[in-house]
């Protein structure tokens, strides 16, 4: 599967488009007004958002996994409201919000990781009573469950 980057953009002069970007074909992206920017805001209506406001760092193509790093921006750079501070892990999910009250995007991953992941089955022990607990008929209630325990399997990623 050709995984991808998937930007959505929700404000902004780019509100309501999607991009997309094949991670075999970048190692890092950047973003701002300037012309040399791979992602391209607006110079007039965008003002908020610096001539090189951040860079996206594809730091492992497997997971994958992202940086997001702020290039010194005037207005400063949000992930999910709170403020980028040098670099931080990017996630699926996250919303990136280029300067206060600037333009804001969705970070997403396709396929999603979960679909990339095998599965595989791992036990995990079952107690049943809790040690401790008296079964029926016992009076002085000092008898423990069963220190033998069942063995159920449950489904996780890998």
């Amino acid at each position: 599967m050709n995984k991808r980057l998937i930007l959505r953009h929700l404000t902004g002069t780019k509100a309501s488009t999607t991009e997309e970007f094949p991670l075999d074909d970048f190692k890092e992206l950047t973003f701002g007004r300037d012309s040399s920017c791979d992602i391209r805001y607006n110079p007039d209506r965008d003002d908020l958002v610096s001539r090189r406001h951040i860079k996206v760092v594809l730091t492992d193509r497997a997971l994958p996994e992202f940086m997001i790093v702020d290039l010194s921006s005037r207005n400063g750079t949000f992930v999910n409201k709170q403020r980028v501070s040098g670099s931080e892990k990017l996630s699926p999910g996250d919303i990136v919000q280029l300067g206060t009250g600037g333009p804001e995007f969705i970070v997403d991953i396709e396929p999603h990781v979960a679909q990339l992941a095998p599965t595989v089955s791992i036990p995990v022990p079952y107690m049943g009573a809790v040690a401790g607990q008296t079964r029926s008929g016992d009076e002085q209630g000092s008898q423990a469950a069963d220190p033998t325990p069942d063995v159920k399997t449950r489904r996780v990623p890998r």
